[in-house]
């Protein structure tokens, strides 16, 4: 069973982000399954930093060039999002990691929740999936990190 720990001092974000990566690497150590691993990742990210609204993946099926949601955690998101189109979008057509300080200034912003004010999108590639996108709408604060990254 995996327990987690309280992070000593969130304020120190290399501090933070190196002890994130810790319980992370923990907690998904020896699952293959990728769903199972996003599912725990996007819990794990959206409770150890009180400040977001959302944590989750965006996923593109083979063949599509549509992003469909998959695991998250926060209020309900938008279901499927244009390659292109939007921040995560954007991202994904990029192939790398787009900071946006406030998304609504972003040009084709979509807006799937007024609540989020800033983004992070980490575009990758991966075994099961062609391509994923995984994303960190937040207010205030900013992610940055690694997750096997093209960006």
């Amino acid at each position: 069973m995996f327990d987690s720990t309280p992070i000593a001092n969130p304020a120190a974000k290399p501090a933070f982000y190196l002890e994130l990566d810790q319980q992370l690497a923990s907690l998904i150590e020896g699952e293959p399954d990728a769903i199972a691993n996003a599912a725990n990742m996007s819990a794990l990210l959206y409770h150890a930093m009180p400040e977001l609204n959302w944590a989750g993946f965006y996923f593109l099926p083979e063949g599509t060039d549509v992003l469909v949601v998959g695991p998250f955690q926060g209020k309900p998101a938008c279901v499927r999002i244009p390659i292109g189109k939007g921040v995560c979008g954007t991202a994904v057509a990029k192939r790398e990691t787009i900071l946006v300080p406030d998304v609504h200034a972003f040009p084709g912003h979509i807006a799937c929740d007024a609540a989020s004010q800033s983004a992070g999108e980490t575009a990758r590639e991966s075994e099961s999936v062609s391509l994923d996108a995984t994303v960190f709408p937040l207010s205030p604060i900013r992610v940055s990190g690694k997750a096997r990254q093209c960006s």
